[in-house]
């Protein structure tokens, strides 16, 4: 019943409420994995939990998994040749019509290209159009929602998988209870989800060296990171449409937008948002993906209380790939949130001609728009304190002229950086698995791992 309650406060909005209906859950299931996954989830987005609450709370889901498995130590008879080709698993609620896919669609192509044995489980109970496209990139491809966790755990023995990804994390439809099992000699967990595991089953972490530099973040992981040189590679959607002339021109007035989930929208964000608008007097905010009339009317409380009327914000309702990024040639420029900063939104805006202004900070979830903006050399684009990001939003308000001029050219820096090569990514990712394989074929324990450029 309140994990019911969490997905419902989760879909209005209301990430506090909903964090504490999955508290109250695991207060009468403590073992319950899925209510710990929402709760960890929602207390990302809570502005008042430290870096070092998170992780802890991390550490405890992964030493109450544990406990509640009690799996014996596992034995993997795996060829221990460090050079022979891998079998990589991967495994996901998320291969289908969502932002997941849209990074790994040509991740997945690239290394299968590089050797590669790919396996997909797929823990979905029902697939699309998406689903089916990637099918054709991974030739094995497993549906597993209907396994229990022991015996997915069985089926990747039985598949020798060599290396197993998560690229859920703690997401809806995870399977993080069958890493602890330790089916794979080699597990990582990658992409979906900006945080730690908690689990010391899994090794290795991926990182954007941009979003996560050597050392800075490492101690909010209970896995070795794994900083990856180029970002990850962002399918966009082919029947985007073409980037408009900048709002603001023609409009008369500026227009601040966000079109993030609500339920990244924090009341610390609104606070900070109405202090743009108010540095920017003549100015509008526009946010999207507001379906539910009890999500707006939060969002018009929360904004009223913080001195911004009703007349200042333009509130929409979720839509459809297509119109959701004919959208972005109404606003000049996204205001990120925080603590969970956006990750697929900030990458559609960019193809669409529109920075985001992000508030970088501790945790890898409030540094994903400062990966996203550094890797198409837009820095200046990332504040690190509060001041710093009124003082941006406003100079950028001022500019129109430079603004425009960046609207027009950031869809070709976007398809011409080079930190955003499909090829040098999969490189990457596909040197990182051969470097955690000979490690565990020599016996070694994991350690951090960081990647050279390949155009240096």
């Amino acid at each position: 019943m309140f994990c019911a309650l969490g997905r419902a406060r989760s879909m209005l909005g209301d990430t506090a409420a909903a964090r504490d209906a999955y508290a109250r859950a695991l207060a009468l299931n403590p073992r319950a994995a899925a209510a710990y996954s929402g709760y960890l989830y929602h207390l990302m987005h809570d502005p008042g939990a430290s870096a070092e609450t998170i992780f802890a709370e991390h550490c405890r889901f992964g030493d109450a998994l544990d406990a509640s498995l009690n799996a014996p130590a596992p034995r993997h008879a795996h060829d221990r040749n460090p050079e022979r080709t891998l079998r990589i698993g991967f495994v996901s609620g998320d291969l289908r019509r969502h932002a997941v896919a849209h990074f790994m669609e040509p991740m997945f192509e690239a290394l299968g290209q590089r050797g590669l044995d790919l396996v997909a489980y797929s823990n979905l109970a029902r697939e699309d159009e998406i689903s089916a496209r990637l099918r054709g990139l991974i030739p094995t491809w497993r549906p597993v929602a209907a396994l229990s966790d022991g015996e997915l755990a069985a089926q990747i023995r039985a598949d020798r998988i060599d290396i197993l990804v998560d690229l859920s994390g703690h997401t809806a439809d995870n399977r993080l209870p069958v890493f602890a099992l330790r089916p794979a000699p080699v597990q990582v967990t990658w992409l979906g989800y900006s945080g730690t595991t908690g689990l010391c089953s899994i090794d290795y972490r991926f990182v954007y060296t941009l979003t996560a530099p050597p050392g800075r973040l490492d101690e909010q992981f209970t896995e070795k990171l794994v900083h990856l040189p180029y970002a990850m590679s962002f399918k966009t959607d082919p029947d985007a449409p073409d980037v408009g002339p900048l709002p603001a021109l023609t409009r008369g007035h500026f227009t601040f937008g966000s079109l993030n989930r609500p339920n990244k929208i924090s009341a610390d964000c609104i606070a900070l948002w109405a202090r743009v608008l108010k540095a920017v007097p003549d100015a509008r905010l526009l946010v999207g993906a507001v379906s539910e009339a009890a999500t707006a009317e939060r969002l018009l409380a929360q904004f009223a209380a913080a001195g911004i009327g009703p007349e200042r914000l333009d509130l929409r309702p979720r839509l459809p790939t297509r119109d959701y990024l004919a959208l972005h040639n109404e606003i000049d420029v996204l205001l990120d949130t925080f603590p969970y900063a956006g990750g697929t939104t900030s990458n559609h805006a960019l193809w669409m001609g529109v920075p985001t202004l992000t508030l970088a900070g501790r945790t890898l979830a409030q540094r994903l728009g400062a990966g996203i903006m550094g890797k198409v050399g837009l820095s200046d684009w990332v504040a690190e304190s509060e001041d710093e990001f009124v003082a941006i939003a406003r100079r950028a308000a001022a500019q129109p002229d430079e603004l425009a001029a960046l609207r027009r050219c950031l869809r070709e820096r976007l398809m011409h950086s080079p930190n955003l090569s499909t090829a040098r990514v999969a490189d990457s990712v596909a040197l990182a698995f051969r470097l955690m394989w000979r490690g565990w074929c020599a016996g070694q324990a994991p350690a951090p791992i960081i990647l050279p450029r390949f155009d240096e």
